[in-house]
């Protein structure tokens, strides 16, 4: 175990900061044409470096940059973005988690695209009526039940507990608007019935949700549809030493999105 450590640390982690030039901004970053007197005053007063959470060229997402960023091995220790999702609620669960979204689709050639992956940022009323809908659904003939739950915005997590269940399924999160909805697809046979589950709870979720009357009411007031489901990031309940085992520090966190 580390050496306790007296000092105090804190660390700001401002999220998606980054950005790339843009000709608006006569082709300087967001960043570089802000007016940031504060962060100006601590990068002269500081050091400068770069950190690549995981590797060069590999954009991270919020969910694993802060993982490796806190010291944890995402080859080990990665869960998977679900989890994470539940664990902000406070909710545990033994069986497999994806992160939702409340999306847009339309049909096409018997497919589904995605119009909006968010909806037009569904908020309020709106996504709590939906989302009751989908709080306990029953599939594969009852063997897998099936719990959705909002969280902000367009966001969500969706439950899947039952027998002979793996975390090993594909997205069907294309995570780009004008592409078709991905197939699930088990990356392992023991995921084979996972990705049935998955495949029929979207099934059942669009049917739900396209004709519901608060997304009749959103069409007529100008408002895109929240029509579908979009899950991510399947997980498992992960196995992480505390943070102040392997550090040594004793953690709190303030945290906006």
């Amino acid at each position: 175990m580390p050496m306790r450590l007296m000092r105090r640390v804190i660390l700001l982690i401002i999220d998606g900061l980054g950005d790339r030039p843009s000709p608006s901004l006569k082709w300087l970053t967001p960043l570089q044409a802000a007016e940031i007197p504060n962060m100006d005053l601590m990068a002269a007063k500081g050091l400068l470096g770069m950190q690549y959470p995981i590797a060069p060229g590999i954009p991270p997402g919020s969910d694993s940059g802060h993982l490796s960023i806190f010291g944890y091995d995402l080859n080990r220790e990665y869960p998977g973005r679900g989890v994470f999702e539940a664990l902000s609620e406070g909710v545990v669960s033994d069986g497999v988690i994806f992160r939702a979204n409340f999306s847009t689709v339309r049909e096409e050639n018997g497919k589904l695209v995605v119009v909006d992956r968010r909806a037009g940022r569904i908020e309020g009323e709106d996504a709590f009526s939906l989302a009751s809908e989908l709080k306990e659904l029953y599939l594969l003939n009852g063997e897998v039940k099936a719990k959705f739950l909002h969280t902000l915005e367009h966001r969500g997590f969706l439950i899947l507990e039952g027998d002979g269940l793996s975390s090993l399924v594909t997205d069907v999160d294309p995570h780009e608007e004008g592409y078709y909805v991905l197939e699930p697809e088990p990356i392992d046979e023991k995921a084979v019935k996972t990705a049935e589950a998955v495949r029929e709870f979207l099934l059942l979720s669009y049917r739900i949700l396209k004709d519901h009357e608060v997304n009749r009411k959103r069409i007529a007031e100008g408002k895109l549809p929240a029509n579908f489901i979009l899950l991510r990031g399947a997980s498992s309940p992960p196995k992480l030493e505390p943070f102040s085992s392997r550090w040594g520090f004793k953690p709190a966190a303030v945290a906006a999105g």
